[in-house]
Order: C-alpha cells, then sequence, then structure tokens
C-alpha cells in the first residue's frame, strides 16, 4: 500500500505544480472492536472508471501489479475489510479494518 501511494505521488503526476504538497499519510487507531489503519496519499486519484475493480487480480495502472489483489486477500483471510475513498486530484485513502485482538483471559 505504501509502495503504491509512493508511486501515486510521484510517477503519477510528474508535472504536478511542487506547491501542492506529496504526502503519504498513516494513521492508526481503535474503534470499536476493531483495529483500523489508513494509508491516505495526495496523488492524482483513482480513475473512477475503475475505482470498483481495483482488488482484481492483474488490473493495474502499471507496467505490472497485483499489489492491491494480494493485500485484498490477505485482509479478507483474516477476518479484515478493506476499503478506498479516492477524488480526482486531491488523493486516495485506503482504510483497513480488523478484528481486535481479545485479552487474553488470566
Amino acid at each position: 500500500m505504501i509502495s503504491n501511494a509512493r508511486d501515486a505521488i510521484i510517477y503519477a503526476a510528474p508535472d504536478r505544480d511542487d506547491s501542492c504538497p506529496r504526502t503519504i499519510t498513516i494513521r492508526t487507531f481503535h474503534q470499536n472492536d476493531e483495529v483500523v489503519a489508513t494509508v491516505s496519499d495526495t496523488g492524482p486519484g483513482i480513475p473512477a472508471a475503475i475505482q470498483d475493480r481495483i482488488f482484481e487480480p492483474f488490473l493495474t495502472t502499471k507496467e505490472v501489479g497485483m499489489g492491491l489483489s494480494i493485500i485484498y486477500h490477505f485482509v479478507e483471510d483474516i477476518d479484515g475489510k478493506i476499503e478506498v475513498s479516492s477524488h480526482p486530484d486531491t488523493g486516495t485513502t485506503f482504510t483497513l479494518s480488523f478484528p481486535a485482538a481479545e485479552e487474553p483471559v488470566q
């Protein structure tokens, strides 16, 4: 996810005005019974035409890629969820939610 965010802010918009910050923000927090992590970038966003297909194997905007499909299945395998919010020219945020571990019984 972080390398995808890096690619978005560096390679997807190489002629972007330097006054617009190229930023990746990672946040983690506990919410209800879940642990949540968000990865946000200030890249050009994911094209609307493919947003609902980004977790498909072999779908990529790069020359080669399967990263999001692999991440999706990993998150799903451990009963997590992954969501995306992306807007043209303002960036993308991926939200990953996982069941919080229970405290061990003493």
